[in-house]
């Protein structure tokens, strides 16, 4: 991997599935420990941190699996927050025996394990993981371990006995919204009320002014919900550092540490916290807009360019590799995580779908926006029940939103097809396990949710699957900010509703190809799909591919693919020897 060779980044986009991720990742591990680099993979699902170990443990020899340490978060580990933890640190030239010990011996170093030996040993869990990780070959954790609130590198720090890293950050297309995230401020009156009322029982010295500033705190935000409900505005712009929030919410981030040492529940420690990012992106006003929405009964605060955040990050790293199935377009990638473009490679691996054993079709003869869905919606269901029919299997159906799946699910009703609705807390084999009738079925799902992006179904249960709209959120006060900050010509993150709209439409559309050589149709289904602009964002799997806007064309299509195929009428099975 050039990426590796010297001082630079890069963004790889490779399908998943594909098999061309594994490769490289074993590549980069080697390349690493040759060059004694460590290497860290950042994800945000436990189940791909599974995945990663299993995959390090194939490429690392028996006697050094002692330096592979999965990392755990502070509340995991029960230890101290890194600036309340002074100067602690372990000096591996001088590390008690135990410590050595431990780092020469085989198996993954895990969270627990950490937390035991800390207890045994009566030293920081914190402290302890950052020394661990100083000497580890392979970090694995999750993003937040890199990618912190705090605006460092990772909450266990870098420390100065810790070897360049080359980090790699898994599920990338995420990056930046979960960055938005955690920096988001929001006041709601509802939070400010738990919080007095919990304020109220306690008697301490600090009860009353803490009391007094959520009072003024709350005044002026009811004040201003009303002044702009009462002009019929749902949502209006202020400037970030406006005064009379920024005073009481000052004064409220002053006592909070108190109030949560004082045992506060974890309910009022969260919204605390809301109010603490509040604070601090008051105190920031040049990096945050600042805009009430009447609708949602809320003061907000959001940060506008990511890119300021991120740099830091991939300053404290000898290398970055930022990789996902939909990156697409990489440019803008590039610069919304803030990476510097003349030191950055974009690479794609992805390549036109196998059409000889996995079909992709864009459905154009419906229109599925908002104001349509209501009109459509019996052609909508009839085009579903006709494809489950001619596979005769199931198939895995996405919705832009709760609201018109369950539309559909009503309509489905009068159709003779089996429905399931996939709800929180499915496995795989629960899954295999509840879908036991045979012949046409349909399962419903969300855009966006577990079952779009972090889910991996049981391999030949689906024989296809359908994405239904380009997956585009109702406008809101949040994404017309970035509008507008995009149309100042910054280090923008592209269009909020179109790129991030495709982006889910790609992974939900990967949920049907989790293997080389898995067979299925995916429909894409929306009048939409076939504007230039919104194929330029489907990628070179999904661009070329072809356009059907007449339901007898497409079921005589998806008829054929399936005497091709043989699939199987039995458990979406191949019945081939």
């Amino acid at each position: 991997m050039s990426a590796l060779s010297e001082k630079q980044h890069l963004v790889l986009e490779a399908p998943t599935g594909s098999g061309k991720t594994a490769p490289i990742l074993l590549s980069a591990y080697r390349e690493c420990v040759r060059n004694g680099w460590r290497l860290a993979f950042a994800t945000s699902r436990t189940a791909q941190q599974a995945d990663r170990l299993a995959l390090i443990e194939r490429a690392i020899p028996e006697t050094a699996r002692g330096r592979v340490v999965l990392l755990g978060s502070q509340e995991r580990l029960g230890a101290l927050p890194p600036n309340e933890r002074g100067d602690d640190e372990i000096d591996p030239y001088a590390a008690p025996a135990w410590f050595r010990a431990r780092l020469d011996d085989t198996g993954t170093i895990t969270p627990e394990e950490t937390k035991n030996l800390a207890g045994l040993h009566d030293v920081d869990a914190g402290v302890l993981q950052s020394a661990f990780a100083a000497q580890a070959d392979v970090l694995v954790g999750d993003m937040n371990m890199f990618i912190s609130g705090g605006r460092r590198a990772g909450w266990f720090e870098q420390g100065k006995y810790a070897r360049p890293t080359v980090l790699l950050l898994d599920e990338a297309h995420s990056l930046v919204d979960r960055v938005r995230d955690q920096h988001a401020g929001v006041i709601s009156m509802s939070d400010i009320a738990a919080i007095a009322d919990e304020t109220s029982f306690l008697a301490a010295s600090w009860s009353d002014e803490l009391m007094s500033a959520l009072n003024m705190l709350a005044q002026e935000v009811d004040q201003r919900l009303k002044d702009i409900g009462e002009r019929g505005i749902s949502h209006e712009r202020f400037d970030a550092d406006d005064p009379s929030f920024s005073a009481s919410l000052a004064r409220i981030s002053l006592l909070a540490p108190a109030m949560m040492a004082a045992g506060s529940s974890h309910e009022t420690r969260e919204k605390l916290r809301r109010l603490l990012r509040a604070s601090s992106a008051a105190s920031e006003a040049k990096s945050f807009a600042a805009y009430v929405d009447t609708m949602a009964g809320t003061v907000n605060w959001e940060l506008m360019n990511t890119a300021q955040v991120l740099r830091p990050v991939w300053d404290s790293c000898r290398t970055a590799v930022l990789f996902s199935g939909t990156l697409s377009p990489l440019e803008l990638t590039v610069k919304a995580a803030g990476l510097p473009v003349e030191q950055t490679d974009q690479i794609s691996l992805c390549s036109p779908i196998d059409s000889s054993s996995r079909r992709v079709i864009r459905y154009c003869g419906l229109e599925t926006t908002y104001r349509k869905r209501e009109e459509t919606l019996p052609a909508l269901c009839e085009l579903l029940v006709n494809a489950a029919t001619q596979t005769n299997g199931a198939w895995l159906i996405f919705f832009p939103s709760r609201t018109y799946l369950e539309q559909v699910r009503s309509q489905l009703n009068f159709f003779p097809v089996s429905v399931m609705v996939l709800q929180a807390g499915l496995t795989s084999a629960m899954m295999r396990f509840l879908d036991k009738e045979d012949g046409p079925r349909l399962h419903l799902a969300v855009l966006g949710g577990k079952y779009a992006e972090g889910f991996d179904p049981p391999e030949g249960l689906y024989t296809g699957a359908a994405v239904i709209s380009l997956g585009i959120p109702p406008p809101n006060a949040r994404d017309e900010l970035l509008s507008v900050f995009e149309a100042q010509g910054d280090e923008a993150t592209g269009s909020p509703y179109l790129i991030t709209g495709v982006r889910r439409v790609r992974q939900a559309g990967g949920r049907l190809f989790r293997t080389p050589d898995q067979a299925g149709i995916l429909l894409l289904i929306d009048k939409r799909f076939e504007q230039p602009g919104v194929q330029d964002l489907l990628g070179e799997e999904w661009c070329g591919s072809e356009i059907i806007d007449d339901p007898e064309i497409l079921a005589e299509e998806i008829g054929k693919w399936t005497v091709d195929h043989r699939v199987s009428h039995v458990r979406g099975q191949s019945d081939e020897p």
